[in-house]
């Protein structure tokens, strides 16, 4: 029987970042995952500017950008009566780095890759 370090619960961005991130510390870790990727979500395609440093430290950032992430750099909030503000998202997370938006199936890839690179057992 192997023994791990950790055992991620999940193979969606947090876990496959947390196996990776771990995994590159020299950690034994077991990456589970219920379902069969690539899986499309209706959601989550927006990258946060904050995540920009961690997917840094993960190595994946210049992938992410490869993948076609389109940089987001203000956001528009529209009133019922169509008044508009728009802000700059650097506004919300305080970083020089935009937001991306990227597709789920692509960015659940990527991680997942990078995860097994760095020594995960997926």
């Amino acid at each position: 029987m192997d023994i791990f370090d950790a055992i991620v619960i999940g193979g969606g961005p947090a876990g496959a970042t947390a196996a990776g991130l771990m995994a590159s510390r020299g950690r034994r870790v077991l990456l589970l995952e219920q379902s069969h990727f690539p899986r499309g979500r209706l959601c989550g395609e927006f990258i946060s500017p904050e995540c920009a440093a961690i997917f840094g430290r993960l190595g994946v950032l210049d992938r992410i950008r490869d993948a076609g992430a389109q940089p987001i750099r203000r956001m528009d909030l529209i009133a019922p009566d169509g008044r508009r503000v728009k802000i700059p998202v650097r506004w919300f997370a305080g970083a020089e780095s935009p937001a991306f938006g990227l597709t789920r199936v692509r960015l659940d890839a990527i991680l997942l890759d990078r995860a097994r690179e760095l020594g995960a057992e997926v």
